[in-house]
């Protein structure tokens, strides 16, 4: 077997190896480019979020992440607004160990039924313990939603 060195260990012949098994050696590097390509581009699929004891989902759809390239996570969906008061920040829910922020605390606008855009004030904050917490806009709404297409690097 060939020495492997290349940054994603590809295989390929040192000095002096023998190069007389050349199908070897080609299904080595395949298998070796395949393994390299699945582990960069890898795709979790979407992962619920246990929400918080009080906290109730909005419709049917718990938030949700997912974790693109090892690095990108996507977030979705949201909580529903009852009992929440406004402008009063509190947990809503957990990111999983594997999705959670690696460096800083990440935050995101809220859209809502009362601002019925991005912002208006409310965000998001997620930290490194996976904690979400949302802060709702100074106008209470109905529901509290990421932003299509929300997410940050790991």
């Amino acid at each position: 077997m060939p020495n492997l060195t290349s940054p994603d260990n590809l295989p390929y012949p040192a000095g002096g190896d023998e190069a007389a098994p050349l199908d070897q050696w080609i299904e080595d590097l395949a298998n070796a480019v395949q393994a390299a390509v699945t582990a960069r581009f890898a795709d979790t699929g979407w992962v619920d979020c246990p929400l918080r004891p009080g906290i109730t989902m909005q419709g049917s759809r718990p938030i949700q992440v997912r974790k693109l390239f090892n690095k990108l996570v996507l977030i979705d969906w949201g909580v529903a607004g009852a009992g929440l008061a406004a402008s009063t920040g509190v947990n809503v829910a957990d990111v999983p160990v594997d999705f959670r922020p690696t460096s800083g605390t990440k935050y995101i606008n809220v859209v809502s039924s009362s601002t019925a855009s991005t912002g208006g004030g409310g965000r998001w904050q997620i930290d490194g313990n996976g904690v979400i917490l949302l802060t709702p806009p100074a106008t209470t709404g109905g529901y509290y939603l990421f932003p299509t297409g929300a997410s940050y690097m790991r």
